[in-house]
């Protein structure tokens, strides 16, 4: 899913192609009765490699408002991934000195989580997300939240707003994110 920005333009070399797959977590509610099953959309999952930037990718993108417009994979279900990540929160904090002035980012922020934990350093802590519906989880728990996708725009928006950031993460997101180059930049 993720490319140079200029990998079409340079010549992707098909790799391998998986054929058409439906997306993952988005699940299909129980017909009702006498409605007939609907077709579940899929897409094609091919694997390419591009000699500009030798990244091995999935082509094409899925429209990312699609993947992520309601998204249903949770941080916080898993026991295993909330002793991670408040283990990561701690180390942090304690490896940068991270205190009640200190301002922190996450990119990709789910129903924040991990900004949850680092609240025990911090109140200055906020979320930038595009699933509205995991944003709001965040939010009721008292993490803020921004919903969109993190760009140079929205980056520009929260240097004017809130100035640097002490510490800016973004876990699992450079994957599942088109654009990496704009969103690094």
């Amino acid at each position: 899913m993720t490319t140079c920005g200029g990998c079409e333009a340079h010549g992707l070399i098909p790799v391998v192609s998986l054929g058409h797959m439906p997306l993952v977590n988005a699940f299909l509610e129980a017909p009702r009765p006498g409605a007939g099953v609907r077709a579940e959309p899929t897409f094609p999952l091919d694997l390419y490699f591009c000699e500009r930037c030798t990244l091995v990718q999935l082509h094409p993108v899925v429209e990312p408002r699609l993947l992520f417009g309601t998204y249903t994979y949770l941080s916080s279900v898993a026991h295993t991934n909330l002793a991670r990540l408040a283990r990561l929160a701690d180390e942090l904090a304690a490896r940068l000195a991270l205190g009640a002035r200190s301002k922190v980012l996450e990119i990709g922020s789910n129903d924040g989580t991990l900004l949850r934990r680092f609240q025990r350093h911090t109140p200055n802590v906020v979320g930038v997300d595009p699933a509205q519906n995991v944003a709001a989880l965040a939010a009721a728990a008292g993490v803020e939240t921004i919903v969109d996708f993190f760009s140079p725009r929205v980056a520009a928006e929260l240097a004017r707003a809130r100035g640097g950031f002490d510490l800016i993460l973004a876990l699992n997101v450079v994957a599942h994110t088109p654009d990496f180059v704009g969103l690094l930049s």
